[in-house]
């Protein structure tokens, strides 16, 4: 490309002073001659042949600069374009079915547990008492269950959500508040519905996470039985492939080609900055949770200890 350049660049300067001068040396023969519309049409004549030989000289330049025919375009439209459009829907579909299994839960596990007891008696049948009961019943006690698989079969699943009961203390419920004490409105009452709310909304915070988890590797039907994660992990591994190596090396494949696709995963690495952004979001909230619940359990209490002393040293006027 450099010694095409050079040597367009010599043959440019040369037709240029060979232009100059057949410039000048028309000038001149205009200038002697007594016929002036003889010199005229003899000036016009080299001025047009000096603009067809500067036409010929920049397109021979422009060669230089242009490229065999691209298919960037069907290539961008076969891949990346749908896949990051799937990969934006799949946020939107996930994230809702996370938010309706975390309420699932509190409704069926937390708020409204007619007998606790039964709850509790169903929880320890699954509780491993012999070694040949915890070989079969470990994966309902292991994160792997849920972390370690990219999709999450019929059978997978189910360990999966029986995991994240286990974790959320499904077996040991809160019993539903019954009886006409509930709506007496005195003080005590007043107090336990409260810590109920409180306990509920601290217990979804991680309840939340763990089904976002849970849902991102459940099969959908409209990847054709893909996880949400699975489909992100081969949209971040489809490069890294013989076959996208050989395309961008092509002859179809221009420079300017990868110039472009440097420009999608450049966007493409925004998005996952992004979607980093809101798991922060996620851990943040989490530890905000257990910062939260550290006042209520420790600093609440001995707060409110130390204004009954307060006030008893008052009334004994120590």
């Amino acid at each position: 490309m450099r010694k095409k350049i050079i040597k367009w660049g010599v043959t440019a300067a040369s037709i240029s002073i060979i232009a100059a001068a057949l410039i000048s040396a028309n000038i001149a023969q205009a200038e002697d001659s007594p016929n002036l519309p003889n010199s005229i049409s003899a000036t016009n004549s080299a001025e047009n042949g000096i603009n067809a030989l500067g036409k010929l000289v920049l397109a021979q330049i422009l060669r230089l600069f242009t490229f065999p025919d691209s298919n960037y375009n069907d290539y961008l439209n076969k891949t990346t374009v749908p896949v990051n459009a799937q990969q934006i829907a799949l946020g939107q579909q996930i994230k809702p079915l996370a938010k309706n299994d975390t309420l699932s839960f509190l409704a069926n596990n937390s708020l409204y547990v007619d007998n606790a007891l039964d709850t509790q008696q169903q929880y320890a049948k699954v509780i491993p008492t012999t070694q040949q009961t915890a070989q079969q019943n470990a994966i309902f006690f292991n994160s792997g269950t849920l972390l370690n698989n990219m999709i999450l079969k019929p059978g997978q699943a189910k360990a999966a959500q029986v995991y994240i009961n286990f974790l959320a203390d499904a077996g040991n419920p809160v019993p539903t508040p019954q009886g006409s004490w509930v709506n007496n409105g005195t003080s005590a009452t007043t107090k336990y519905l409260n810590d109920l709310g409180t306990y509920n909304a601290q217990l979804s915070t991680g309840l939340n996470t763990l089904y976002l988890l849970f849902e991102e590797r459940k099969p959908q039907t409209a990847l054709g039985g893909k996880s949400a994660l699975s489909y992100d992990a081969a949209a971040a591994e489809r490069r890294m492939t013989p076959d996208w190596y050989t395309k961008i090396t092509g002859k179809q494949f221009t420079p300017a080609d990868v110039s472009r696709e440097s420009l999608v995963i450049q966007a493409e690495q925004r998005y996952e900055l992004f979607e980093i952004r809101m798991q922060l979001e996620q851990l943040n909230t989490t530890m905000t949770t257990l910062q939260l619940q550290l006042l209520q359990s420790m600093s609440k209490p001995a707060l409110i200890a130390a204004e009954v002393n307060a006030k008893n040293g008052a009334s004994s006027g120590s």
